[in-house]
């Protein structure tokens, strides 16, 4: 599942990430984000990993600007990003 979390530290809103199993137990949660909103929009999984469209206002030029986060693996690591939110590499 995917959607915001406000994360409770005063800033904008960050991408927000749960992942259960098929019972329904919570078994991992993960935010992504900056100073500004982010949201999430939609989802997709493929094998292990899991892909995010979203919008981003922390990156970027500093509006709501579309992004594609790879969540890669069970584990729920994102690539190393880079300057501006880019993934490195």
């Amino acid at each position: 599942m995917a959607g915001e979390s406000d994360g409770g530290g005063g800033e904008g809103l960050d991408i927000a990430l749960l992942r259960y199993t098929a019972d329904g137990d919570l078994i991992g949660a993960r935010t992504w984000g900056g100073p500004e909103h982010d949201g999430a929009l939609g989802i997709a999984h493929r094998g292990g990993d899991i892909y995010i469209a979203g919008k981003t206002a922390s990156f970027g030029e500093g509006q709501d600007e579309a992004i594609l986060l790879h969540v890669v693996g069970p584990d729920g690591r994102f690539p190393e990003m880079g300057p501006g939110g880019a993934p490195e590499g």
